[in-house]
């Protein structure tokens, strides 16, 4: 699979396909669950930050879930960026949980500590196939 799209016209359910990469077309569209998070953060003093989005939601014992999009934003508190102090990038990969690494880097990948920034996240609940009886 090249990549996941997810559609959720609420309050109606998701649904969600396959697309395939060298025109292997994508699967027939199927209901599924999304949930949309949002919030700020900031990097420890490594640069790096866990967000883990199971603890988020209310229901104590949350489904499995994959996290299929997370964008996060610098909020910079120095102002415009100037050639001393450019802009940190925020990068990020998604571990098991669903729970993501968030790291700030300056151009070089050097990590930046104490990086203020906002995100969002969309997740998916993976549905698991029942036990036969």
């Amino acid at each position: 699979m090249t990549y996941r799209v997810v559609q959720s016209d609420h309050p109606l359910p998701a649904l969600g396909r396959d697309v395939y990469d060298n025109n292997d077309g994508t699967s027939q569209c199927q209901p599924t669950r999304v949930l949309v998070f949002a919030g700020t953060a900031k990097t420890n003093g490594s640069g790096d930050t866990s967000v883990e989005l199971k603890d988020l939601w209310c229901d104590p014992n949350p489904p499995p879930a994959e996290v299929i999009s997370f964008v996060a934003t610098v909020l910079d508190p120095n102002g415009e960026p100037t050639p001393g102090k450019p802009t940190p990038i925020i990068t990020w990969y998604p571990l098991a949980g669903p729970r993501v690494i968030v790291r700030s880097v300056d151009a070089r990948g050097q990590k930046i500590p104490d990086v203020q920034f906002g995100w969002e996240a969309v997740i998916e609940l993976v549905q698991v196939a029942k036990p036969r009886s």
